[in-house]
């Protein structure tokens, strides 16, 4: 696993501030769903409405859809999915 400031950084790039950054990166939970997420997209910088849909996601993300992150996170990137109701 990334360190702590490596994840901040990661988490920063969605438009988190640093100190939600930071809360995020040491979140046990919630680190490595987001960081898949944000991997799964391929991107290293994000507008700000997409970085906050997909730390919607990873906040929301449970056991049962978490096999479907990476793919959900891939059509938020890609501009498939735009909102949380789609």
């Amino acid at each position: 696993m990334a360190s702590v400031d490596d994840l901040t950084t990661k988490f920063a790039s969605l438009g988190l501030t640093g100190d939600k950054a930071k809360e995020a990166a040491g979140n046990k939970k919630l680190a490595p769903t987001l960081s898949t997420i944000v991997d799964a997209t391929g991107l290293a910088s994000f507008e700000k409405s997409m970085g906050m849909l997909l730390y919607s996601l990873g906040t929301t993300a449970t056991k049962e859809k978490t096999p479907h992150v990476e793919y959900i996170a891939m059509a938020i990137a890609s501009g498939r999915l735009a909102s949380s109701e789609q």
